[in-house]
């Protein structure tokens, strides 16, 4: 099993990093209108995330692993028998951290929920980033930059296999630069939820 999923891996690497060196040579993603690009950016990150997670969980049935199956599933269960986090509960993430993981295991109490539910998160942080992109870079910038991340292996494995909790904070940030972008003080006040609520990683 070690073996395949390391040749998965390479197999989606080569084919994320031959297409994305096609679509960057290729003057039709520079050229479209900006909500095209857009849909297609987000078009892209649904199949290949999804795909990738029906493909792993539903079909061929793997198990969870890597810190979801480790640490993010288990304090999360620990929440919903009425443990108390740093009472019952040690954890190395933030404090609020497990009572948002036992908010998704009452939905489906599973680990593959927690893999999932990252996808969501990962689709609604894409428009926003492109904002907040177009507001500090130009277009052609913007477009590269977005091409560079949709397609990358990295932001696919972590999230639609591995559940890493990282494109939460993805979201915060963003959410903050937004709101950096008007001088509003709640882009702070924001970003400071993040560290309560994820990890310190956000520092």
């Amino acid at each position: 099993m070690g073996d395949l999923v390391l040749v998965g891996k390479l197999v989606i690497g080569l084919v994320c990093v031959t297409t994305t060196i096609l679509l960057l040579k290729h003057p039709k993603p520079f050229a479209i209108e900006n909500k095209s690009f857009d849909r297609l950016a987000l078009l892209v990150t649904l199949i290949s995330r999804v795909g990738l997670f029906a493909g792993l969980y539903l079909v061929m049935d793997f198990k969870v692993g890597s810190d979801v199956g480790g640490y993010y599933f288990p304090e999360g269960q620990a929440v919903l028998e009425g443990q108390m986090v740093y009472r019952d509960i040690k954890t190395s993430y933030s404090p609020l951290f497990p009572y948002l993981m036992a908010g998704i295991l009452l939905i489906w109490n599973s680990a593959k929920a927690i893999v999932l539910s990252m996808i969501p998160i990962e689709l609604i942080s894409i428009p926003l980033w492109l904002g907040v992109s177009r507001r500090y870079f130009s277009e052609q910038t913007t477009r590269t930059a977005t091409i560079l991340y949709v397609l990358s292996p990295v932001p696919l494995l972590n999230i639609a296999m591995n559940g890493q909790n990282q494109v939460w904070i993805s979201l915060f940030l963003v959410i903050a630069l937004w709101l950096l972008a008007r001088k509003d003080f709640a882009s702070g006040f924001l970003f400071g939820i993040s560290l309560a609520l994820i990890k310190l990683l956000g520092l």
